[in-house]
C-alpha cells in the first residue's frame, strides 16, 4: 500500500489538517504549533526548532514525540530535510505539504522551487499555500486531476523552454505547444471540464491551481 505523508510547514495554513488523509504526519519546525493547535499529534517532529515555542516544545516532549533536530547553520531548509525523511526513510509515494506559502518571499519561492530539485521531481508532491497548491510536471509524470469548474490555472515554466506542452480540460488549450521561461502566455486558464489533464514532452513545468 502506497504511504500518504503530511508536512506541516510554518507559513499560513489554509484548511485544518485534519480534513488530509494521511498516513504519517511530520511537523517543520513551529509547524508544531499548527499541529498541537489542532490535536493532530505528528508521529515525527523535524528542523532546527529555532521558531518552537518553549511552550510547544515542553509539550512535545510530554507527548514523547520523535524529534530529529539539526543545527541551525545547515546546507538545507527544513522543509526539505522533512522531504529527504519521507522519501528516503518512509518510502512515501504521495506528499502532501501544508502551510508552504505565507512569511517571508524567499522562503515561499525557495518551496516552489523544491519541487525542481533531481530528487523530488519523480515523486507526487503537492505544496498546499494559502490560496493555491502547486505541482510539478515533468515528462514522466503529468498532471491528471478532477478539479472544480472554473477554477484557475497557471502554468510556469521553470526551464528554458518546455516542449510538447498539451492540455485537456482548460478554456484555452494548448497542443505540442512550446512555453519559455518568463512567458505570461500560459497564466490563469480556466477549468471547463471536470477531469483535467496536462502533458509535456520536456522540461519542468509547474502547475499553480
Amino acid at each position: 500500500m502506497a504511504m500518504q505523508v503530511v508536512i506541516v510547514a510554518n507559513g499560513e495554513l489554509a484548511a485544518p489538517i485534519s480534513s488530509y488523509d494521511y498516513d504519517f504526519l511530520i511537523a517543520v519546525d513551529n509547524g508544531l504549533h499548527y499541529c498541537l493547535q489542532q490535536k493532530c499529534i505528528p508521529d515525527l517532529l523535524i528542523g532546527d526548532l529555532d521558531s518552537v515555542s518553549t511552550i510547544d516544545m515542553v509539550q512535545a516532549q510530554q507527548l514523547n514525540i520523535p524529534t530529529q533536530q539539526y543545527p541551525r547553520e545547515k546546507d538545507q531548509t527544513d522543509l526539505e530535510l522533512a522531504l529527504l525523511h519521507a522519501i528516503e526513510c518512509l518510502a512515501a509515494k504521495k506528499i502532501i505539504v501544508l502551510a508552504t506559502m505565507g512569511g517571508r518571499d524567499d522562503m515561499c519561492l525557495a518551496n516552489a522551487l523544491i519541487l525542481t530539485q533531481s530528487q523530488f521531481r519523480d515523486y507526487d508532491i503537492e505544496l498546499v499555500g494559502l490560496k493555491q497548491s502547486i505541482h510539478l510536471i515533468t515528462e514522466n509524470k503529468p498532471f491528471i486531476k478532477q478539479l472544480a469548474l472554473q477554477r484557475i490555472v497557471s502554468l510556469l515554466p521553470i526551464t528554458l523552454t518546455v516542449e510538447g506542452v498539451t492540455t485537456q480540460g482548460l478554456e484555452y488549450p494548448l497542443s505540442h505547444a512550446t512555453l519559455y521561461i518568463g512567458s505570461t502566455r500560459s497564466i490563469s486558464n480556466v477549468v471547463t471540464e471536470e477531469l483535467v489533464s496536462i502533458s509535456i514532452c520536456s522540461g519542468l513545468l509547474l502547475v499553480l491551481l
